[in-house]
């Protein structure tokens, strides 16, 4: 007789998960229960591609994580079933698109438990795990964690019922899937990551439930797949690292979306003083209501790299007194704009640097 089929792969992964052999006999094995598991993207080639490249886009977060920050990654949730997502589609009326049923079944967000979903200073570390970063400026504080199926659901439901009435019915087609933590149980994010099921686009929002024109904000971006490889992307070649995000803070490690490579970043050393620079897009403080203002942030490090030899003296500190900064901007019209800030301090603040 033939031999029997290879288990499941969610029995696999649970033999696995109890310490036994949860792999199959051979690669063939294996491809013939992940195929099965996953049969129904494979009715159509462009289907199976989307779950090919979502696979790819998560093993590389989860590489990237297992190096970096494992206690991110142990908080990442196995996929749900196909079962899991129709029940969920069905109870929302919602029908999701191939690429967002490609995330869930592949990763279904992080673990609660592990990652705070409502800010509270006593799980500290936990604050600040969010999967896909945050940043913080003066008392702007962002950290983006990726939402189950059910939170997300959830949280759709209380945007259409908190948001403004201007801007209400932009989320009947819309799919939250990550968020900023939340100050009180039934507030809304300071930011919120949406996707559309009818053309995955993905959309960043402020706060809903103020005018358009305050702190709504939609910036489009590419559709949900690019936007899961480009992160993965940006994680592997060192555009995002892991460090402090609030200065005050020691425990509020994460993944820092300040760029450390590329087009917004720069770093020069001017007589042993190291500067590095770099700036992000604030979808959430960016014009809502037809406004075309963007709004950046900017993180500016300092760095004494060795003592130094000046005027015949050893000199191992530094002190800053005043800055002068250059901003180059772009106008509608493609036009090369500076702006100039000059001042004595930083924010208040003259830093001592020592080598």
């Amino acid at each position: 007789p033939p031999p029997p089929p290879p288990p499941p792969l969610r029995v696999l992964r649970q033999r696995e998960a109890e310490g036994g052999a949860g792999g199959a006999p051979s690669f063939r094995e294996a491809w013939m229960a992940w195929r099965r598991e996953f049969s129904e993207f494979f009715a159509s080639e462009g289907d199976a591609d989307v779950l090919r490249r979502t696979s790819r886009a998560f093993n590389q977060m989860r590489a990237w994580l297992g190096e970096s920050f494992p206690e991110i990654l142990a908080s990442l949730l196995p996929g749900m079933s196909r079962e899991e997502v129709s029940a969920a589609e069905s109870a929302a009326s919602l029908t999701l698109s191939t690429s967002i049923r490609a995330m869930y079944r592949v990763c279904n967000g992080q673990d609660e438990g592990q990652v705070a979903l409502h800010f509270n200073i006593a799980k500290g570390a936990k604050n600040w795990m969010g999967l896909f970063g945050g940043y913080s400026f003066y008392d702007n504080a962002v950290n983006l964690r990726f939402l189950t199926l059910p939170q997300a659901l959830t949280l759709r439901t209380l945007c259409q019922e908190t948001s403004h009435r201007s801007v209400r019915g932009l989320f009947e087609p819309i799919l939250p899937f990550a968020c900023s933590f939340q100050w009180a149980v039934e507030t809304v994010p300071p930011r919120t990551m949406f996707v559309r099921p009818t053309n995955d686009v993905v959309v960043s929002m402020g706060d809903p439930s103020q005018e358009p024109g305050a702190v709504h904000a939609s910036c489009q971006g590419r559709g949900l797949l690019r936007w899961l490889e480009a992160y993965a992307e940006r994680l592997r070649g060192g555009y995002y690292r892991k460090a402090r995000l609030l200065r005050e803070l020691p425990e509020s490690v994460g993944i820092s979306l300040f760029p450390r490579a590329g087009e917004t970043y720069c770093e020069t050393v001017t007589r042993g003083v190291q500067v590095k620079a770099s700036s992000l897009l604030v979808p959430e403080m960016c014009g809502g209501a037809g406004a075309r203002r963007y709004f950046f942030a900017y993180s500016i490090r300092f760095r004494l790299l060795a003592p130094l030899r000046e005027a015949g003296k050893d000199v191992a500190t530094c002190q800053l007194l005043s800055r002068h900064f250059t901003f180059r901007h772009w106008d509608r019209n493609g036009n090369v704009r500076e702006d100039k800030v000059e001042g004595q301090a930083v924010i208040g603040m003259h830093p001592l640097l020592r080598a």
